[in-house]
């Protein structure tokens, strides 16, 4: 009887360990709520159930949901959506193994960042799209974060935003807020002066940034640019000239600009040492995230946002150097990732490593150019995932009319391309010195190198690599490019290039690989059963 009992408390106080080995925070907003999903998310056992809003971007668009949370451990996340057999969740490099109950209309899978479990994620968050199939049905957007603290407010190094005057209920904090960040950064900490930003919706017009300066935005605080659109100096957020400057937390920074007068969301101008990390940006920018004339940046586990509207690429690094764009996401109708040398700057763009994101996008989404009126070189675009795009891969040499542009070291690694259609070119790979008929002059590319590239199956249209007569692109080398299982590698050996590539007269020592074994499917960083 005893062993009995013993044997009883061990399994009850198993189950009761293995609950309290997860962990839930569920973030919200005031934002309109979407009605075409619904997400709740629990331990694996079923308990510690909570539900979790799904949100619109902006309440005349109920396409784009977006649902958020932060766990530890181990968690099961059910959806339910109408006709849920029609739909799919990307990326498929996750390889999440999913359970759908037509009945029921709901999937449910399990993710995980304890690293003793098969679901385990080593960094601890996981972007996902659920799609209806690629087409234009509703979205859900389901961004799962490790669980972190928030600042202890101590009035040394971390302030209260209630304490500076700034209030939800406020219809404009704009002065506030800007004169709390001058007074904080008036205080020259090094490790910056947190500016916290409880629950609540924070009215204001153009944010200025200072040196030293960071604002968190807990995960139910949202930066809400104005109704009527208007915004000083061309951005909602700005970084100019700055130094040691911060936007973190899980919170949302929605412009509310929806294109209008060709706003970004944030514009970094001369910055330096400074960060986005982990919040939502919405709000439809024009170069949402401008990166100009800046160094030592870092990108991290920001999302974006974007409506289709034309222009609204999604992070731009621009005559700029040594930065760091990892574990993002973006859905935009133009350009996910553009580095670039634009008019109106001398500076040259280099050092720039873009990884670990996720992106869908309606143009190019891993690009560089179509601007290059200086030296741009030594980017990287490593361990991305591609999920729906016109282009996957781009390198263009238009100089926008301006002379001495150059493209050299550029390398794409570990990507995997999920879907391309045919909506501007429908092309996995284009790699042009002319970008449509942009005037000359143009700017010459060189050293280009594809490796460890998955793609799920061909794209509507062939591949191209060209340059023009005087202005050629020249050692572009690919290795291990896989197609789909029909195809196999892209290579020399198994004779199939011309069937996808087209390579120009002014394209100079380009060659493929000679691989003949086929790969195991890549399953990212997530591990599944």
């Amino acid at each position: 009887m005893k062993n009995l009992l013993l044997a009883f408390l061990g399994i009850v106080c198993g189950a009761v360990n293995a609950a309290a080995l997860t962990d839930i925070q569920v973030y919200g907003s005031s934002s309109t709520l979407g009605t075409s999903f619904s997400v709740s998310v629990s331990a694996p056992d079923g308990t510690l159930n909570q539900s979790v809003p799904v949100e619109l971007i902006r309440p005349s668009n109920t396409t784009l949901n977006f649902a958020r949370f932060a766990f530890s451990g181990t968690v099961q996340v059910t959806v339910k959506v109408p006709n849920v057999a029609n739909y799919s969740i990307s990326p498929r490099r996750y390889e999440l193994a999913t359970t759908v109950d037509s009945g029921q209309q709901t999937m449910r899978f399990t993710i995980s960042n304890d690293a003793n479990s098969a679901y385990y994620r080593p960094d601890g968050v996981i972007k996902l799209v659920l799609h209806d199939h690629y087409g234009t049905g509703p979205s859900l957007f389901l961004f799962a974060d490790k669980k972190r603290p928030e600042p202890l407010i101590d009035g040394v190094t971390a302030f209260s935003a209630a304490d500076y005057g700034i209030v939800p209920a406020a219809s404009d904090n704009t002065a506030a807020i800007n004169s709390a960040i001058q007074s904080l950064s008036a205080k020259g900490l090094s490790n910056a002066a947190m500016l916290y930003f409880p629950a609540g919706v924070y009215r204001t017009r153009t944010v200025v940034m200072k040196s030293n300066v960071a604002l968190f935005l807990s995960g139910q605080a949202v930066l809400m640019g104005p109704d009527d659109h208007v915004l000083s100096a061309g951005a909602f957020v700005t970084f100019n000239s700055v130094n040691n400057a911060h936007i973190r937390g899980p919170g949302i920074v929605n412009a509310n600009i929806w294109h209008a007068n060709n706003n970004k969301i944030v514009f970094m101008d001369g910055a330096t040492n400074s960060s986005l990390q982990d919040v939502l940006f919405t709000g439809t920018g024009n170069w949402s995230i401008h990166i100009l004339n800046s160094a030592d940046i870092l990108g991290r586990n920001y999302k974006l946002i974007n409506e289709f509207t034309d222009n609204s690429d999604g992070t731009d690094p621009d005559h700029s150097v040594r930065v760091t764009i990892d574990d993002i996401f973006e859905h935009t109708k133009d350009d996910g990732f553009a580095v670039k040398t634009s008019p109106g700057s001398s500076g040259i763009t280099d050092a720039i490593n873009i990884s670990n994101s996720v992106i869908w996008t309606q143009k190019s989404a891993l690009k560089i150019g179509s601007e290059v009126t200086t030296a741009l070189k030594n980017v990287t675009f490593s361990n991305n995932q591609v999920v729906y795009a016109d282009r996957a891969l781009a390198v263009y040499g238009n100089g926008s009319g301006v002379a001495g542009g150059s493209v050299d070291k550029i390398t794409f690694t570990g990507n995997t391309i999920e879907k391309i259609v045919n909506l501007t070119f429908g092309k996995l790979v284009d790699f042009s010195v002319l970008y449509f008929s942009n005037p000359a002059p143009y700017a010459p590319i060189s050293n280009i190198i594809v490796g460890n590239t998955f793609c799920y199956a061909p794209a509507p249209n062939v591949s191209k690599i060209d340059g023009l007569s005087g202005t050629l692109i020249n050692n572009v080398t690919f290795t291990q490019f896989w197609m789909d299982s029909a195809h196999g590698f892209i290579t020399t050996a198994n004779g199939n290039v011309g069937q996808h590539f087209a390579v120009g007269q002014y394209a100079k020592n380009v060659t493929f690989g000679t691989e003949t074994t086929p790969p195991a499917a890549p399953t990212g960083l997530m591990l599944m059963p």
